[in-house]
């Protein structure tokens, strides 16, 4: 029960910070419902860091904490891509945000023994 609640308050303020943001600094996010990479070399490279990720999946024994490096990898990039290509769009201050908080929640709820 204490990890529902701790993932629900935690979705709650990651929304709230994301449409502040969003607001604040006027930047407009792509329509629809996936997320279109800054160009070709970007999707490529993001997809062959999740076919690596599922094949690693088979070999680790402990998944669970290859799962945070691996989203902290793959959303470090991404912030870095949007940055170095689209910096004009500022997204990149949405992802650098969102990522920040979940390295602080993962670690909140690590120190509160929740994980």
């Amino acid at each position: 029960m204490k990890i529902l609640v701790f993932i629900v308050i935690a979705l709650a303020i990651g929304v709230t910070v994301e449409y502040l943001l969003i607001k604040k600094c006027g930047i407009r996010r792509s329509k629809g419902l996936f997320y279109e990479g800054v160009n070709r070399k970007h999707i490529w490279i993001e997809r062959a860091m999740l076919a690596v990720f599922l094949i690693m999946m088979w070999y680790i024994d402990e998944w669970s904490k290859f799962l945070v490096a691996y989203f902290i990898v793959f959303f470090g990039f991404r912030a870095f891509m949007e940055w170095k290509h689209e910096r004009e769009r500022k997204e990149y201050i949405v992802t650098t945000a969102g990522l920040g908080m979940f390295i602080i929640f993962i670690g909140v709820g690590y120190l509160m023994k929740i994980f």
